[in-house]
């Protein structure tokens, strides 16, 4: 058997029993109030690691289809708009609890893109995580999307340690480990940022990252895509 294909047998027959323990887990940690205090923190830890591991083993299932080609792509024209709103209101909790915050302009609409809807989704997940991911507790993550006159461009800044012209020319391989760390203790699959590319690119769309690292210059990185828009006729 190929390594790919091990690699997404193995994957998908850990899901089931990952996805167990977590809920197992999460049943005992439901009932709280009848616990010690050692226990709850003892359930609170295997919520955490049984997450970490669903995250891998969902990160490798989507690699692994989007390399073979098999992930199916519903393209089609929609509004992007209320979709990067709802990812910026999913965040917001995470970004609290490390004193950042999050500036979006909710704007009406911004068009209509030829995109599939649960690939921009799983993009910007990855991205606006890696943007609290990485930010400094204190500090600022920007959301901005505007409308072009061939494509809807969303951008995400935030203000970390930024990215090194080395780390720049990996950045979205598979399993990369940057010179900046997250800075809460979160975890990293190393995935992440490969499959944002896979995804954007499965749409006919560009992403790519601008940052400068160097003294006297602002830190921080900005995550761009553009999303194509439809052809007028």
């Amino acid at each position: 058997i190929e390594k790919n294909e091990l690699l997404a047998i193995v994957s998908h027959d850990l899901k089931n029993p990952i996805t167990a323990v977590l809920g197992l887990a999460e049943m005992l940690q439901s009932d709280g109030a009848s616990e010690s205090n050692h226990t709850s923190a003892i359930t609170g830890q295997i919520i955490l690691a049984a997450n970490q591991m669903l995250s891998l083993v969902k990160n490798l299932l989507d690699v692994n289809r989007l390399e073979a080609g098999v992930m199916p792509f519903h393209i089609e024209e929609f509004d992007p708009a209320p979709f990067v709103t709802s990812a910026v209101q999913q965040y917001l909790p995470s970004a609290e609890a490390k004193q950042i915050t999050i500036h979006y302009t909710q704007g009406i609409s911004l068009g209509l893109v030829l995109a599939d809807r649960q690939a921009l989704v799983q993009v910007l997940d990855n991205l606006l995580s890696n943007a609290v991911k990485y930010s400094p507790h204190g500090k600022n993550v920007y959301v901005r999307a505007d409308s072009r006159p061939t494509c809807v461009r969303i951008e995400i800044q935030d203000e970390g340690e930024g990215i090194s012209e080395g780390d720049m020319q990996r950045l979205f391989g598979k399993f990369v480990r940057l010179s900046a760390r997250p800075t809460g203790g979160e975890h990293s699959t190393g995935l992440g940022l490969s499959i944002v590319k896979k995804m954007v690119e499965a749409m006919n769309g560009k992403v790519w990252c601008e940052s400068k690292v160097g003294e006297g210059l602002p830190t921080g990185a900005t995550f761009i895509v553009e999303l194509p828009k439809p052809r007028e006729l």
